[in-house]
């Protein structure tokens, strides 16, 4: 039997997937995956840390993607979350990796980042995360070895 969670989170990436325009909007904070988390805040203060494992990160092998939430210090449960990767002005297929709620207010999950034919390296990880019917969206650009 899935939980509410579950069956929430699969109804929000189909509703991502169906409005792709939606996963677009907002800014997007540049980060060095490489060496560190890569951290925004959203309009109603909840504090995102977006992470990618191994380092470096390179293209076609197996990543780790981490997503924290937390708000004032403390960690944000219960969320849905979408992870959504592309590449800015060039389609490159859907990129969702599942995560999973792990203690803590970690979200983990496994993917991979494919190589682009043109040697293109800039990606764009795209979070929305829903609770309690309030969806917080950030986004990340970053670059792949």
């Amino acid at each position: 039997m899935k939980s509410a969670a579950s069956a929430g989170t699969a109804v929000f990436a189909a509703a991502l997937a169906i409005c792709p325009a939606y996963a677009g909007t907002g800014q997007s904070a540049k980060c060095d995956v490489h060496n560190a988390p890569c951290f925004a805040v959203t309009d109603t203060g909840i504090e995102v840390a977006f992470s990618i494992s191994p380092k470096p990160v390179r293209i076609m092998e197996d990543l780790e993607f981490t997503v924290k939430l937390s708000r004032k210090g403390k960690p944000v449960t219960g969320a849905a979350l979408v992870l959504d990767l592309s590449m800015p002005g060039m389609f490159m297929g859907n990129n969702q990796p599942k995560l999973r709620e792990e203690p803590g207010g970690q979200y983990r999950g496994h993917g991979v980042i494919p190589r682009c034919v043109t040697g293109r390296k800039t990606w764009k990880a795209f979070i929305a995360a829903e609770r309690s019917g309030i969806v917080e969206k950030v986004s990340f650009l970053f670059e792949v070895q």
